[in-house]
């Protein structure tokens, strides 16, 4: 069984980039990795850059880059803002955000 959770990045114009991450996306998988290794805002970048992730442990494993899938169907996403975020991620069961140098675990309504 998988935990999904979706990495995010609020930009300046306070839309937001994210990528979807398919395993162990609870606190203390997906959650400790990014808060323990991926506080620098280019790292956060980066990672985002890879697209959806099939996981984050150890070596990140990108879809596209290690898998060969499409980066049409793996590509980032933005959305307007965090509620768009949320409204779109409504079947995800975590969501973490880097907002002004900490790492934020969306709550869903």
């Amino acid at each position: 069984m998988s935990t999904h959770s979706i990495i995010a990045l609020e930009q300046n114009n306070s839309s937001i980039i994210s990528i979807y991450c398919h395993f162990d996306g609870y606190e203390s998988g997906v959650g400790k990795i990014l808060k323990n290794d991926y506080t620098e805002l280019k790292d956060i970048q980066n990672l985002i850059r890879l697209g959806n992730l099939s996981s984050l442990d150890g070596q990140p494993v990108a879809y596209h880059r290690d898998r060969d899938e499409s980066w049409l169907n793996n590509k980032p996403v933005i959305d307007d803002d965090k509620e768009s975020l949320i409204k779109r991620c409504e079947r995800i069961s975590y969501i973490y955000l880097w907002n002004k140098g900490d790492w934020l675990t969306l709550q869903k309504p």
